[in-house]
C-alpha cells in the first residue's frame, strides 16, 4: 500500500512540478500545391503562397517532451498559366486559373524539445481540417478575372500529416518567441466526385510561420 502511495505522489509531482503550459497566437506565410495519385494530363502547377495564423498551446514535460495543438486558419491552393487565343488560334496573351482552398485545422503534435533559454524542438503530427473556402479564379480575358465559387466541388473534410522543426527564445520569465518550419501533406483527396473523380487530388506543401507564447503555469 505504501508502495502504491509513494508511486502515485511521484506521478502527481511530475505533473504538478515538470510540465509547463504554454497558450500563445502564431503567424505566417503558407506554401502549397497539389499532388496526384497518378499522372495527370497537366501537371505543371504552380503553387500558391497564402497566409497561416491562430492560437497555439503546448504541454511541456518530463524536461524535454512535447505535446501541442493548434486552431489555425490556412490558405492553400495552386494555379495554373494558360494562353488565351483568338478564333483563328492566334496567341493573344497570358492568363492564370487560381485555385484557392482556404481551411480551418486543428494539427494534433507530439514531439521533443532540447535547451533552457534558447530551445530546438522538432514534432510530428497529424491535421484535420474543415474546409470553409472553395473558389477559382478563372480569366475571363487578358487583363480580367471571373470568380467561381467551387464549394460543391470539394470534400468538406481534409485529413493530412505534419512534420515541424523549429527554435524557441524563452524571456521575461513566461514568455517564450518561436520560429518554426512545417511540412504537411494530406492523405484524403479534396477533390469529390463532381471535379476529376477519377483522381485523388491532395494537398500538401510547408510553411513558415513565428510567433509568441506565454507560460500559464511553470
Amino acid at each position: 500500500m505504501k508502495r502504491i502511495f509513494f508511486i502515485a505522489f511521484f506521478l502527481a509531482s511530475i505533473v504538478m512540478f515538470a510540465q509547463n503550459h504554454y497558450i500563445g497566437i502564431k503567424a505566417g506565410a503558407n506554401f502549397s500545391n497539389v499532388s496526384f495519385n497518378t499522372d495527370p494530363i497537366v501537371d505543371d502547377f504552380n503553387s500558391r503562397t497564402g497566409v497561416v495564423a491562430g492560437l497555439t498551446y503546448d504541454y511541456y514535460f518530463l524536461k524535454f517532451l512535447c505535446i501541442g495543438a493548434e486552431l489555425a486558419y490556412e490558405q492553400r491552393g495552386y494555379n495554373l498559366e494558360v494562353n488565351f487565343t483568338n478564333e483563328i488560334g492566334e496567341e493573344i496573351g497570358e492568363g492564370k486559373i487560381n485555385y484557392n482552398y482556404d481551411y480551418i485545422k486543428i494539427p494534433l503534435k507530439a514531439g521533443v524539445i532540447f535547451g533552457k533559454r534558447f530551445s530546438f524542438f522538432a514534432n510530428i503530427g497529424v491535421v484535420p481540417a474543415v474546409n470553409v473556402i472553395s473558389k477559382w479564379k478563372v480569366p475571363i480575358d487578358v487583363q480580367g478575372q471571373s470568380e467561381k465559387d467551387t464549394k460543391d466541388k470539394v470534400n468538406d473534410f481534409d485529413f493530412a500529416g505534419m512534420a515541424e522543426i523549429g527554435a524557441v527564445f524563452s524571456f521575461l520569465g513566461r514568455f517564450q518567441a518561436f520560429v518554426s518550419f512545417a511540412y504537411q501533406h494530406s492523405f484524403t483527396g479534396f477533390n469529390n466526385s463532381e471535379y476529376h473523380g477519377d483522381l485523388k487530388m491532395m494537398h500538401y506543401g510547408f510553411s513558415v510561420a513565428g510567433g509568441i507564447k506565454y507560460a500559464l503555469k511553470k
